[in-house]
């Protein structure tokens, strides 16, 4: 164990931590089993203090802990990955981080199957806006994460805290691995890409905010937007990520404005109105267009089986699909 506990050491001088995150250093830390701690020179009796992965207050210092089953089975690069993470944990205390989730609450956490479906969508456009660094990912990413949250409401809101505090710290310790060896970077990044894929995780929502927080992270230093930030900042890490418009926004903008201007182009060169009291009875669907309550018909419409030839516009009851009050034909619509 403590000859382990050197190889971590040697790994974690190597490793940059201002790379990783502005103003991050290493803090102390020790390793564990179940009968011993291994602190820096020091062996001490394992107690209660030192249970699991995490980061705890020893001797008025922060003290990154981790526990080590079987020595003869450990991954050393990996374990001095998890310590700086646990590491980040410290910078986050130290900062003043608040963002935590009300856990007991989060337990409530009940799997919705419409919220899990768009989960599963817009993981695949997070992991295709790191892979392929597109920005047209991320937005579409932003857009499904946006809907998922009208449907979960608190819940969504305690996602995003596990998501920031978790995530950013699991972030920290892969750019750790990968200073460290860039394969097992890659593997882990597989890996979270593996959860975020998976139907089954959808069943433990915690779980996947740590992989969710750290590729939203990758992804946003891969496309060079900056979210770097002192950990004292009560937004949550999705908040960071740019909100512009998606491409389904864009399009069905695009077609409004269309339409206003088709509509508005077509009043202002015709006035005059014909009223009637009558339903549409025979219409050519793919050259039809609605707006509010008026349908603009541009090669014909037949009401109550009398034909008129487009192009022509029809005054709707409100919000009734076919009775019409009224119309304006005009020849000079092209």
């Amino acid at each position: 164990m403590e000859e382990l506990r050197t190889q971590i050491n040697e790994l974690l001088i190597k490793v940059d931590f201002e790379a990783i995150w502005a103003r991050f250093s290493p803090c102390p830390f020790a390793i564990f089993d179940t009968k011993n701690v291994y602190l820096d020179g020091s062996v001490i009796p394992w107690d209660d203090r030192f249970l699991g992965n995490t980061v705890i207050e020893y001797n008025d210092d922060m003290l990154a802990i981790w526990g080590i089953l079987d020595v003869n089975e450990i991954d050393v690069d990996r374990v001095a990955s998890g310590l700086v993470h646990e590491m980040f944990h410290a910078l986050q205390k130290q900062q003043g981080e608040k963002r935590y989730v009300n856990e007991l609450a989060f337990l409530q956490y009940a799997p919705d199957v419409d919220a899990g479906n768009l989960a599963l969508a817009e993981s695949h456009y997070l992991i295709r806006a790191f892979a392929d660094a597109t920005m047209d990912d991320l937005e579409q990413f932003v857009a499904l994460r946006q809907a998922r949250s009208r449907i979960l409401g608190y819940m969504f809101h305690q996602e995003m805290l596990v998501e920031t505090v978790e995530g950013m710290a699991e972030f920290a310790g892969l750019l750790a691995l990968n200073q460290i060896n860039r394969a097992k970077f890659v593997e882990d990044v597989s890996m979270h890409m593996g959860i975020l894929r998976s139907a089954k995780s959808l069943c433990n929502p915690r779980l996947r905010t740590y992989s969710s927080g750290a590729l939203i992270c990758l992804s946003l230093k891969t496309l060079g937007i900056d979210f770097h930030h002192h950990l004292s900042n009560d937004k949550p890490l999705f908040d960071f990520v740019p909100k512009t418009e998606n491409a389904i926004h864009t399009a069905i903008e695009a077609h409004q404005s269309s339409l206003k201007q088709m509509f508005g182009d077509f009043t202002k060169s015709h006035h005059n109105k014909t009223e009637i009291n009558a339903y549409i009875t025979g219409f050519d669907p793919m050259n039809m267009y609605r707006l509010n309550d008026q349908i603009l018909c541009k090669r014909f419409v037949t009401l109550d089986g009398q034909y008129i030839e487009g192009p022509v516009m029809l005054q709707m009851t409100q919000n009734s699909p076919n009775h019409v009050i009224s119309y304006v034909k005009n020849f000079h619509v092209q």
